[in-house]
């Protein structure tokens, strides 16, 4: 059975891709939704209101790696727990590459200069 347009799901938090961009589903029904964009203008916070079909609404990707990092941390201390050691569960930045030799056998060095300027009148 659809819902009425008024008795719908209130407030679900989106955020956007910057701290200075908000979006908020403020209104849900069967049919469409009423988003609120919040942006950021000369130091205001301005509220944009715009209608979108359901059909166009998709849930965001930003929390999956989350849920992967969550699920592999629970099976590394479940094995770790079995083996009876410790497990670093923190995530570590990237590391430098490893040191390596450039062979120029194959691969001979090139010569890079900048292309010289042309004024044309």
């Amino acid at each position: 059975m659809f819902r009425r347009a008024r008795g719908g799901a209130l407030a679900i938090c989106l955020q956007g891709p910057s701290e200075n961009t908000g979006l908020f589903l403020s209104q849900l029904t069967s049919v469409s939704t009423r988003k609120v964009i919040l942006l950021t203008l000369r130091g205001k916070i301005l509220a944009k209101r715009i209608n979108v079909r359901i059909e166009h609404i998709k849930h965001s990707k930003s929390r999956d790696s989350f849920l992967q990092r969550v699920k592999a941390n629970e099976e590394a201390k479940r094995a770790a727990k079995e083996k009876g050691t410790w497990v670093e569960l923190k995530r570590q930045p990237a590391q430098p590459r490893k040191a390596h030799f450039v062979r120029t056998k194959a691969n001979k060095p090139q010569l890079l200069e900048p292309i010289p300027y042309e004024f044309m009148a």
